[in-house]
């Protein structure tokens, strides 16, 4: 008898976990904030970026995502230039980022996918030096998602960032690179 008991309740569990959605399944909705530091590389290693971000994503098809995510951003630091001139960096940008995430490799515990996004950031002072206020930032990169418990996701990966104002609204066209390292929570629903 308790032995009977005892597979009703694991098939009762098991029935009512298959009625939660899967992380990443097709037609769920994931909440997803992140923090974020970016190191520049090459002559921009000296500035530094801290980021926060928060989004919705929509998974279409299983491992398959469309995310709208908006950041805001603080840049510190200084760029230096071959003729020895140093240029401070010290503004504050908020952006706005659509995304594609591929979930490629991904199980009940764990998952690891690639995104691509690109979107404007809008900042107090240019930046990059001697560039304008508005710019596109292009990122991609590798995450790994990790399961916690019922709809919670523990993400976290690197990303490569760049900023620029694609050549047209200013003479030059300055850029940024470098590379972010972030980490943050999915909740899926």
């Amino acid at each position: 008898m308790f032995v009977m008991l005892s597979f009703s309740l694991v098939g009762v569990a098991n029935g009512a976990e298959r009625t939660v959605a899967m992380p990443f399944d097709g037609n769920t909705w994931v909440l997803i904030t992140t923090g974020s530091f970016c190191r520049g590389i090459e002559e921009h290693r000296d500035i530094e970026i801290f980021e926060g971000r928060a989004g919705l994503a929509y998974y279409f098809r299983k491992g398959l995502a469309v995310s709208f995510e908006v950041h805001t951003n603080v840049f510190q630091g200084s760029q230096k230039y071959d003729s020895g001139e140093k240029q401070e960096v010290d503004t504050v940008g908020i952006g706005i980022l659509p995304m594609l995430r591929w979930h490629f490799l991904h199980n009940p515990r764990w998952s690891l996918y690639l995104d691509y996004g690109v979107g404007p950031i809008f900042t107090f002072k240019a930046f990059p030096p001697h560039g304008t206020q508005v710019n596109g930032t292009p990122q991609f990169g590798l995450g790994v998602t990790v399961h916690v418990r019922n709809r919670l996701n523990v993400i976290g990966g690197i990303r490569k960032f760049h900023i620029s104002n694609g050549t047209g609204m200013v003479s030059s066209n300055p850029s940024f690179d470098g590379i972010v390292g972030y980490a943050g929570v999915a909740y899926t629903f």
